[in-house]
């Protein structure tokens, strides 16, 4: 082979190389402690790629960690092995690593904002390649030792209130080994329990520090395990009924692994435009089974509401409050007609009359249920009907609805069933969302109308319905947000009530490998890594 030949052959050789594709597989999940290891700037790694600053070595790792915790896509989990082990290999295997990762954030944050609400709320992300072409390397080598570098990484964190507090605790999360606790099959655990389930039970309240270790393990309820469990219930924003349901055990038996991924997916979800450019909003956090109304960016109303159960969620959406409907009627959805009324209607004609709930026919005339056959009253038969119940005290939907547009056609009301707002557990409706403070929201939403609090009062006792046009139309979210922080900075964590975070018991090896092994320097936060640069 000629000198002509080989120079071809290497000159194709780097072209390639230059082109720098870099694509990694999504495989299926694993689980492996994190050491944080800054290099300082080396020629020898500069001659390619350059080592940026210690700060800035720093914000792309812990911003990987974050996409990589979030368990959605392997990928960023690969990449953050590979980072963190590169740092002990040599600097330009590292300085090599640091591009990478730094590319592969960047172009996660930029392509976020294509995908739709539901795709960025349940982490719906294509799983595409990252190329990165000469032109990128390039601008990437002439910032890499300025404070243009620092300066691209702050943009590129998710602009949530108390980011740093998220990535503080997820690290101290992915730190802390967890309590060696024996789990029960879930059973409802109250004043009637005995057995081995009541045992467990105690065990794992000491445990996490709610019950003495000197108490009894006698295998029924007691005073003493009564009064653990409310002091857990009060711990985590629940309801102090002392009953062991489905949301304390749910959050007693969550794990640190769990509460780390449950952080990272919110730090994901929170980032959205919508409540940066949006001052003020209605929002249902529907695994937390509260409302707020944020105005002027301040929480002024907040508010128990009932959710969908389980075979009939709650979707998540956005939308906008366009009307609030006073004495409203309520037309019975499909669903519930299907599988709940017209089943009852075919042995018990009088059960709707009994509720003040009518059938109508075409012409809106009313039907005797009685002179109705039983092949009327099935999906095909009753296609010509519809049941409606009219404004009133037994009204399902209360005294107001609020209405907006949505594929769902679900909406927010009061109720005729206020009882239910007491309890823990409240994913009781069959998708709706009922409001606690249904008055103090109406009032909310149409004080820039004529609908003063005492004319709203006036139309509410003349039982007549009225629709009322919000003046400027306000945004509304319907979410899933199993974790969070709230303003005081403490974390919140709620049950996951449709099991929609099933993939997050574990995380893989290669995030796992670097934590929480013996002999091994723990991931730790270091003040420079909280800087706002």
């Amino acid at each position: 082979m000629n000198k002509t030949t080989i120079r071809f052959f290497s000159v194709l050789f780097f072209s390639f190389f230059w082109g720098c594709i870099v694509f990694f597989s999504a495989d299926t999940f694993a689980s492996e402690k994190i050491k944080t290891v800054v290099s300082k700037p080396n020629k020898h790694a500069n001659v390619l790629y350059g080592m940026p600053s210690k700060y800035a070595q720093l914000e792309i790792q812990y911003q990987l960690l974050e996409l990589a915790t979030a368990n959605f896509d392997k990928r960023y989990a690969i990449q953050f092995d590979k980072l963190l082990n590169s740092a002990q290999d040599n600097k330009q295997s590292y300085s090599y690593q640091l591009m990478v990762s730094y590319f592969m954030i960047k172009n996660f944050r930029e392509k976020f904002y294509s995908y739709s609400w539901d795709e960025r709320q349940n982490l719906q992300f294509i799983s595409n390649y990252v190329r990165i072409t000469n032109a990128e390397i390039k601008e990437y080598k002439s910032m890499v030792h300025t404070p243009s570098m620092e300066v691209s990484l702050k943009v590129l964190r998710p602009r949530i209130d108390n980011y740093l507090e998220y990535r503080k605790n997820l690290v101290k999360y992915l730190n802390t080994k967890d309590e060696k606790l024996q789990i029960y099959d879930f059973v409802q655990i109250d004043k009637s329990s005995k057995g081995e389930a009541v045992v467990l039970l105690k065990k794992a309240l000491m445990e996490r520090g709610f019950l003495s270790k000197a108490a009894s393990l006698r295998a029924y309820y007691d005073d003493e395990l009564e009064h653990a469990i409310k002091n857990f219930q009060k711990a985590n924003d629940l309801t102090p009924d002392g009953i062991m349901g489905e949301l304390s055990y749910k959050l007693l038996f969550m794990t640190n692994q769990e509460r780390a991924i449950l952080l990272a997916r919110s730090i994901i979800r929170l980032n959205d435009v919508g409540f940066e450019s949006n001052n003020n909003y209605v929002i249902v956090n529907i695994p937390e089974m509260k409302m707020q109304v944020i105005d002027n960016n301040e929480s002024i109303i907040e508010s128990k509401v009932v959710i969908g159960r389980k075979d009939r969620m709650t979707p998540t959406l956005v939308s906008d409050i366009k009307n609030v409907v006073l004495n409203p009627t309520w037309t019975v959805p499909d669903t519930i007609l299907k599988e709940d009324y017209l089943p009852i209607l075919r042995k018990d004609r009088d059960y709707l009359n009994n509720k003040g709930i009518s059938i109508l026919d075409v012409n809106n005339d009313v039907v005797d249920p009685h002179q109705l056959s039983d092949s009327a009253l099935t999906d095909q038969g009753f296609r010509s009907y519809r049941i409606v119940q009219d404004p009133g005290s037994r009204n399902a939907l209360g005294q107001y609805k609020f209405s907006f547009p949505n594929k769902d056609s679900v909406y927010l009301h009061s109720t005729s069933s206020p009882m239910n707002f007491a309890r823990s557990y409240r994913a009781l409706s069959s998708g709706c969302v009922r409001v606690e403070k249904a008055r103090e929201l109406a009032e909310y939403l149409l004080r820039k109308t004529k609908y003063t609090p005492r004319q709203i009062n006036k139309i509410i006792k003349s039982g007549k319905t009225k629709w009322a046009v919000v003046k400027d139309a306000v945004p509304v979210y319907l979410v899933y947000w199993t974790a969070y922080i709230n303003k005081d900075k403490h974390v919140i964590f709620n049950a996951d009530i449709y099991d929609k975070e099933n993939n997050v018991k574990h995380l893989p090896d290669e995030i796992m490998n670097h934590f929480q092994k013996q002999n091994n320097e723990k991931f730790k936060i270091k003040s420079l890594a909280l800087l706002d640069m």
